[in-house]
């Protein structure tokens, strides 16, 4: 368990190097003939293998290596944004928001946000990153679009939600179902 906040940072910084050179950029569409696939590929890539995914498999991928070395999970974030408008490799110009959608990896650490982005070599503090839109007006269509889902918040549910499944399960009582006829 990292115990300092210069810890922390390494930890982003390696985790992010391993996820960027293990995963080669290919859209789910070409990749797993799906409109979106998230998936974490972080066991398979911190053993050596190489995959190819977007950038939800890469931001997953990411989240899950900062918590499996450590990290404490309140530190650590998924997070939805748009990027600047920009032109692909194939000369497309993306400048809608739905083109634009993208999403990252956020680890807290000495009081900054660190945005741990596949489209970098390095690791960004948040502020850094001027063209990026991380949420929208109230009342803006596209709004649902912009989440942050906290590591912590995570364990938090799915041990509320294992605690109320037993509670369930251990019920004297026992739901059947109807009689025919009645």
């Amino acid at each position: 368990m990292p115990t300092t906040e210069s810890e922390i940072i390494e930890i982003a910084e390696d985790i992010h190097a391993l996820v960027n050179d293990k995963i080669t950029y290919k859209r789910d569409s070409e990749n797993f003939k799906l409109p979106d696939y998230w998936k974490s590929f972080y066991a398979e890539i911190s053993v050596g293998q190489q995959k190819s995914g977007d950038c939800d498999n890469y931001g997953m991928s990411k989240y899950v290596g900062c918590l499996e070395r450590g990290v404490p999970p309140e530190r650590v974030n998924l997070a939805t944004c748009c990027v600047e408008p920009f032109t692909d490799s194939l000369g497309h110009h993306h400048t809608s928001l739905s083109s634009r959608y993208h999403m990252v990896c956020v680890v807290r650490a000495d009081g900054n946000d660190l945005v741990l982005d596949n489209r970098y070599p390095a690791v960004w503090k948040l502020g850094q990153l001027k063209n990026y839109v991380w949420f929208l007006p109230e009342g803006d269509p596209y709004r649902h679009w912009f989440m942050m889902l906290n590591a912590q918040v995570v364990q938090d549910l799915r041990k509320a939600t294992d605690s109320a499944l037993i509670s369930l399960n251990t019920m004297p009582w026992k739901i059947t179902e109807p009689e025919e006829g009645s």
